[in-house]
């Protein structure tokens, strides 16, 4: 039975037999990757976990994805009843493989995942017998710090694949009009020339140097050149809006006090901000702001996310709520409004250049798995209460 709380999946337990699928990205963790792998499911099965061979991911992002869903596949013909716990060892791209390769195994049509009713999308999800984790080990960890991923020590990570709790992920899609592809993210998609544009720099790199990278490009891009291009928004109830922006972000954690923020509680829906061009003392201060309270809550304080608590240096007329089954539209212009392409990024990898990009919000997926102790498993906890 789906049980729904405050708009959010409240899963029910799954099988006690569960077995590990992992999905390796051999180039992460500097290329230790595999070996953090094989030390982890060594230890897992001498305290009785069991374990199938790794499937390492391939540059071809679609290639992994359609390998991860025929190993899933293969796994429930031979044992239907049985867990099946796909824990990727990368950063968040690798988790994004590990779960579009779990929804296209269980929706064979990525229509039926936009267009059934969410009630039956969320049931297929149950009755898949699917859980989703990572043992953090890439470049970009965003989510794997929110769900406290275990990333160097072999015995917490064997802890976490032994203890995790099953808390609902929120998902989101990303449409590209101009070539009708659509791509599931489970943490953020943007858009735009100051995080996109980021990725789309140092793409390729790995370890310390790409970090070392990134600051500089990053500094380069937000202080020394900065750019800046028009935004047409849409949303499905027909309301627009124009801005001067440097990025559009779309991500899984909408709502700090039930109307806007950042890192945000992990209510159902998707966050959308719009990073305003304007003067770089102001960019400081809602960076500033926004990092301050990401830092303070995952150090423990998920208090500093409650209702009273507030971003001051965002106006609210550049966030908004995306409710599940709402789409929002985005259409990016010149300074004479003409159509222009800018960098996309999801979930920590560049994906190309675009005029236009269209998000939706998607039902939860019901069995992501996290540590007791991380930021969005206490928040999913205040939330209940």
């Amino acid at each position: 039975m789906t049980v729904l709380m405050h708009g959010m999946l409240s899963p029910t337990l799954l099988a006690a037999s569960s077995i590990i699928l992992p999905v390796v990205n051999p180039v992460s963790g500097a290329g230790r990757a595999h070996q953090m792998a094989s030390g982890v499911l060594s230890l897992a099965q001498s305290e009785g976990l069991e374990s199938l061979p790794a499937l390492e991911t391939e540059v071809s992002f679609s290639n992994t994805v359609s390998r991860i869903a025929e190993r899933i596949d293969q796994f429930r013909a031979a044992r239907p009843g049985d867990t099946l716990d796909v824990i990727a060892f990368g950063g968040d791209g690798t988790i994004s493989q590990a779960m579009q390769g779990a929804l296209s195994f269980l929706f064979s049509s990525q229509s039926d995942l936009f267009n059934l009713p969410e009630e039956q999308v969320v049931n297929r999800m149950i009755d898949g017998g699917i859980r989703i984790g990572a043992i953090a080990m890439g470049s970009v960890n965003d989510l794997g710090m929110l769900i406290g991923s275990p990333s160097k020590n072999e015995r917490v990570a064997v802890d976490y694949l032994k203890t995790a709790i099953e808390v609902p992920l929120n998902l989101g899609a990303a449409h590209f009009p101009w070539s009708g592809e659509t791509m599931i993210f489970s943490h953020n998609v943007s858009a735009g020339e100051a995080i996109a544009g980021l990725f789309k720099d140092t793409q390729g790199g790995h370890g310390r140097s790409v970090h070392l990278k990134r600051n500089w490009v990053g500094f380069r891009r937000m202080v020394l050149q900065p750019k800046h291009f028009g935004v047409q928004w849409t949303r499905s109830n027909g309301d627009q809006q124009e801005f001067l922006a440097r990025e559009v972000l779309n991500h899984g954690t909408p709502l700090a006090n039930r109307v806007t923020g950042f890192p945000g509680r992990p209510l159902a829906g998707l966050g959308t901000k719009v990073l305003p061009h304007g003067s770089l003392l102001s960019l400081v201060r809602m960076y500033s702001e926004c990092n301050q309270q990401a830092k303070r809550a995952l150090r423990g304080n998920p208090g500093l996310l409650a209702a009273d608590k507030q971003l001051t240096r965002m106006p609210l007329e550049f966030q908004a709520a995306v409710a599940v089954g709402e789409e929002i539209r985005y259409v990016f212009v010149d300074t004479a409004s003409s159509p222009i392409e800018v960098p996309v990024q999801i979930d920590g990898d560049y994906i190309r250049d675009a005029n236009q990009l269209w998000v939706r919000a998607l039902p939860n997926f019901p069995y992501f798995l996290m540590s007791r102790n991380c930021l969005l498993h206490q928040l999913y906890v205040i939330n209940r209460s």
